[in-house]
């Protein structure tokens, strides 16, 4: 056998066992092989199980590498040595070995081989004293702890806002300010503290020197600007636009003031929701570039002053002033919230307080209590280290700094010194792709460099690749080792090869793909364009049979495409299902999108509420029932009538007798024995005799005929979602699945057991340590996220996050070097995906891909690999399309009279009508309506149809007493909403809103005699509809008054129209009226009037 290029390195990490090594192992290298084989040398040279403790990444992991260690030790009792064992075992072993394994292979059991999470509480479970847990604790699952701290988040949610509360923190203030806002915030804190309970956010202090140099600073650009105003000649020479900046830092400046004097973390949120106004920040929060340089020549035309020097300084005095508004915001966001991160931090406490006395841990509190005993009590760590003399951990590049020092005080003497050999890691820094889990690649590196302190030959290298074909490994090598060779990347050896070149074909091949559109319609021509090639691919290519060279056919569960990102997944689900061939995902988040999880929430709701009707009629004509509207209503019908004549409605309750149609018989009867045992049953078992007794998976077997796995995956996960509701009842469940459906939460879907016959979709993140013959890249170009979210610094046990859209202090800096990490991993990504191909590698490319792509990561060549031959792919429809014996003329016919059968709908809305001038339409039921003329807006005032909407929701927000009139209040609840909009509304980046002008012009509005005579009887946003039958049809008219006022009785008086034209044009008055004397007739009311509120204006109409 050909001896290879890294076997002393595999010598050494097998047999060595007086040193602590570290292997770095490369892709396909055999790691199992290598961790399982030293366990069984460390046996036969006499260490015992019960010493012995092998950490993994999943328990699917630990679980291979007990039947490793198994099939390996009797493999060298029966001298049945394979080139795994003839590294350790070259001349098979001796009889003084046989003697230990053969004890060893007795109590192999005691050995412990788990993940983190079970090793941690394998080690404080016969300390629950030391390590404060309840000795009865059990672990609770990820659902059941999320609902524990649901309950326990909504308890202290209500218990720190209660007025006997109220005054004592910031929180009560922010919630006042802007209940979303303050909600989103705390949620993220909370999620943050209850998995990093030790993580803090760096307190950069109130800004006082900051907020005085502002005040002062602006207080001389104004006096600056008076220069101009107050000129020798008497003339008025200020810039206008400078003098408004100055205008509104001086706003703000004024309203900084107030707070100054408070100091603390409530004056330091108070700063940042009064932040600075539009004419000063962009929408997108930075501040404007002040470009005024032509407009200060023309402002000192004819004066003595020189317009190149005031603009000069007018610009420095800008600069100055928006710097040091930029240091008040930055010291104010993260002062703001550090104090809001310890009034939090008491949640964290109730939780786990919560838990103790359910008697519940959850994974974070194994890892806490784990390391917090193992840093506090040195009588246990020393004996918990004598106990497991022999640490070894598999895929070490995706440990956290907790893991390591857990590891790391199991290791270590006395005196704090490793003891040698007690410590085996095996891992791949190439392929460290986790730092959203806090597994920082710089954590390996660090723990790397300090055992090459210790002992420079403790770090192996072993690179032979069993599992790809040479050409794959060649390209992997050619195109990675420049990009991860980089200074911000742990290193890059090269993959050595085992295997040839399979069949002699190309290895690596591109996929040439012609849209040149979107992501969206790349991702629609190639999930169409792989599906068609991956069912040629498993009818004309072979790949090589595992473990050796012999070819054999492809099949589909040979094939993976993996996905950097899990948008639209469904386009490659559902272009796959079409061509027949049977899907295994684990990409896909549209859990509750799927028809089969929609049919079980309808029951589930059916159950829970008996007067839920709505989704009982959507259970009956779903396809596990299958009646027809035209049944249900016939049936409904029949239903005898009440006394007085009221009908009946069909409900669960209603008796089946009473119904003619045996199918619908038959589901009322199961469902009112359901309904009836639900009260007494577990919510699993009431929801999995309800699958059974409705026949849900053979349904599904026939609906998805050949490709119905995943759809039954997907049944069992709504059944195991189900389990922790056992105590809440099926109300809480059903409540919380309609509240995800309709909400749009992504949800993993349920994963069908692994099948040769279905082919993978799966995140290049999961693929990790799989292998497939054929890999596709898919989706690549999908851009990638950028957003500016929450930062962590998990060596430091630090993060930072915004605060109602201001960066702290160092969040720049952190996000760019974050930025920089992240860039790096998905090279590294890119490199997990490239190395799960044993035999074919596809990449799809994509003509003219622009921006900042999946694509784009790393340059693979495309453009110098050769065409994979599979003759010609083309789209291949779902199913053929069915004859109808119709012609053109009998299809035109029936569509005219559907056509004229249909009720008219006339939609009227005020606010999409301002400053237009075409009258109003008529609009078929099924027709979209989007037409928004722009507004006549004046010279002075911006922000088009953008203000109008604000300044309708800042009126509804008065008159439902959200927000009040006082100025300030008003002007800062404005600001608020401008920003709030904008932000939603990403086509108007280019639009400024005013929030002094807009504040002011809702003021004027409730000033309006006519309008103030009305306090206490406006009523806001009034649902208005009536219908009437004429010959040629029955017209039917909905809309939505801005407001509506009530008579002394409560009696709907009269409406009334906002308007926020500048200028209305007079035929834009006439169509407002038409539209008022509308919502008058359908109010059935004959006052109304139309309320101009930026000029004050009101017209009255009286009929």
């Amino acid at each position: 056998m050909t001896k290879l290029l890294d076997h002393d390195a595999r010598v050494r990490a097998i047999t060595d066992l007086t040193s602590s090594l570290l292997v770095e192992a490369g892709a396909g290298s055999g790691k199992t092989s290598i961790m399982a084989a030293r366990v069984v040398y460390l046996m036969a040279e006499g260490a015992e199980p019960k010493n012995i403790v092998a950490v993994t990444f999943t328990e699917m992991a630990a679980g291979e590498l007990l039947a490793r260690v198994n099939e390996f030790i009797r493999a060298v009792l029966a001298d049945d040595i394979t080139p795994d064992l003839a590294v350790a075992f070259p001349e098979g072993a001796s009889a003084g070995q046989k003697e230990h394994l053969k004890a060893a292979l007795a109590e192999l059991n005691r050995i412990t081989c788990s993940t983190i999470h079970g090793f941690c509480q394998k080690l404080i479970k016969p300390y629950p004293a030391d390590a404060d847990i309840d000795p009865g604790a059990r672990v609770a699952d990820a659902a059941e702890a999320d609902l524990l701290f649901e309950d326990v988040f909504e308890k202290w949610l209500r218990d720190t806002l209660t007025d006997s509360h109220r005054g004592s923190g910031m929180l009560p203030i922010f919630v006042d300010y802007d209940p979303d806002a303050a909600m989103r915030t705390v949620r993220t804190i909370s999620t943050i503290l209850r998995s990093h309970r030790d993580m803090k956010m760096v307190d950069s202090g109130f800004p006082v020197d900051e907020l005085q140099a502002f005040i002062e600073g602006v207080s001389e650009f104004k006096a600056f600007m008076k220069g101009f105003r107050d000129s020798n000649d008497g003339k008025d020479y200020a810039e206008d636009e400078t003098w408004e900046i100055v205008e509104a830092l001086e706003r703000l400046s004024t309203v900084w003031k107030t707070v100054q004097v408070k100091g603390g973390v409530a004056a330091a949120l108070e700063i940042c929701a009064a932040g600075p106004e539009e004419s000063v920040l962009t929408n997108s929060g930075t501040v404007r570039k002040y470009r005024y340089g032509g407009k200060w020549k023309a402002a000192l035309k004819g004066s003595s002053f020189d317009h190149i020097e005031s603009n000069k300084r007018a610009t420095d005095w800008y600069v100055r002033c928006t710097e040091a508004m930029l240091d008040v915001l930055r010291r104010a966001a993260g002062h703001a919230l550090a104090g809001l991160t310890e009034e939090v931090r008491p949640l964290v406490e109730r939780f786990r307080a919560a838990k103790r006395a359910a008697a519940l841990l959850d994974f974070d509190d194994l890892m806490y209590a784990a390391v917090t005993m193992l840093r506090e009590k040195e009588n246990i760590r020393l004996a918990v280290g004598n106990r497991y003399k022999y640490v070894l951990v598999d895929e070490f590049q995706d440990t956290d700094p907790i893991q390591v020092e857990i590891f790391d005080r199991l290791t270590t003497d006395a005196q704090g010194n490793p003891k040698p050999g007690s410590f085996f890691a095996v891992g791949d820094p190439k392929q460290a792709i986790y730092r959203f889990r806090g597994a920082d690649v710089d954590t390996y590196v660090g723990v790397r460099e300090k055992m090459r302190l210790l002992n420079a030959d403790s770090v192996l290298e072993v690179s032979t690749n069993f599992r790809s074909s040479a050409a794959i490994l060649e390209f992997v090598n050619e195109k990675f080792e420049a990009p991860l060779s980089q200074a911000d990347q742990p290193g890059f050896s090269r993959l050595s090869a085992f295997r040839g070149d399979g069949n002699g074909g190309p290895s690596v091949v591109s996929f040439p793909l012609e849209s040149e559109g979107t992501s969206k319609d790349l991702r629609s021509e190639e999930s169409v364009r792989v599906a068609a090639l991956c069912a040629h691919l498993v009818t004309q290519h072979k790949v090589s049979a595992k473990g050796g060279e012999e070819m054999r056919p492809c099949r589909p569960g040979d094939i993976a495409l993996l996905a950097p990102a899990g948008t639209e997944m469904w386009r490659y689900e559902a272009a796959l299902e079409a061509v027949g061939l049977e899907v295994s995902t684990q990409a896909g988040k549209g859990f509750f999108q799927r028809q089969e999880v929609q049919d079980l929430i309808a029951l589930t709701r059916v159950l829970a509420d008996k007067e839920d009707t709505l989704a009982l009629g959507s259970f009956l004509r779903g396809p596990v029932v299958g009646l027809t509207d035209e049944v249900l209503l016939n049936e409904t019908a029949a239903l005898p009538t009440k006394g007085g004549g009221h009908p009946v409605r069909l409900t669960i309750e209603t008796d089946p007798e009473l119904v003619s149609d045996p199918l619908l018989k038959d589901a009322l009867r199961k469902l009112r024995g359901l309904h009836q045992r639900a009260p007494r049953t577990s919510v699993y078992g009431i929801l999995s005799e309800a699958v059974e007794l409705f026949d849900f998976r053979s349904v599904l077997r026939l609906r998805h005929k050949g490709v119905s796995e995943r759809t039954l995956a997907n049944v069992g996960r709504f059944l195991d979602l189900s389990r922790p509701y056992g105590v809440r009842g099926i109300r809480a469940f059903s409540d919380t699945m309609r509240a995800s459906w309709e909400d749009g939460e992504r949800q993993v879907e349920g994963k069908p057991d692994a099948s040769d016959d279905a082919i993978s979709i799966i995140t290049m993140h999961s693929s990790k340590g799989l292998e497939w013959s054929v890999v596709i890249p898919i989706n690549t170009s999908s851009p990638m996220r950028t957003g500016r979210g929450v930062l962590y610094d998990v060596e430091n046990r630090l993060f930072t996050m915004p605060l109602l859209g201001v960066y702290p202090a160092g969040y720049d800096e952190a996000y760019e070097a974050e930025t920089d990490a992240i860039a790096a991993e998905k090279v590294r990504l890119w490199y997990v995906a490239a190395t799960r191909a044993r035999d074919l590698l596809i990449l799809p490319v994509k003509k003219n891909v622009s921006g900042r792509t999946w694509s784009s990561v790393v340059d693979l060549g495309h453009a110098n690999l050769p065409p994979i031959k599979v003759g010609d792919v083309k789209e291949v429809s779902p199913e053929t399309e069915p004859e109808f014996g119709e012609d053109e003329r009998q299809f035109g016919e029936e569509t005219g009279r559907i056509v004229s059968s249909l009720p008219k709908l006339e939609w009227l809305s005020p606010s999409r009508k301002e400053g237009g001038h075409r009258d109003l339409r008529e609009f078929d039921i099924d027709e979209m309506i989007v037409a928004v003329p722009s507004l006549d807006i004046g010279p002075e005032i911006t922000g088009g149809r953008y203000r109008g909407d604000v300044v309708h929701k800042l009126i509804e927000e008065v008159i439902t007493c959200e927000t009040s009139l006082d100025p300030v209040e008003l002007h800062a609840r404005s600001g608020i909403v401008c920003r709030q909009y904008v932000e939603r509304q990403r086509e108007a980046s280019d639009i400024v809103l005013d929030a002094a002008e807009i504040a002011q012009t809702v003021s004027r509005a409730f000033s309006i005699p006519e309008v103030k005579r009305l306090e206490g009887r406006l009523y806001a946003e009034l649902s208005m509809g009536d219908a009437c039958v004429s010959p040629e049809g029955e017209r039917v008219r909905f809309g939505r008054a801005d407001c509506g006022w009530v008579d002394d009785g409560g009696f709907m008086e009269g409406v009334i129209d906002w308007k926020s034209d500048i200028a209305p044009t007079k035929s834009s008055r006439a169509a407002y009226r038409e539209q008022l004397r509308a919502y008058m007739d359908m109010s059935g009311t004959s006052r109304g009037m139309i309320v101009y509120v930026t000029t004050g204006e009101v017209d009255i109409i009286e009929e």
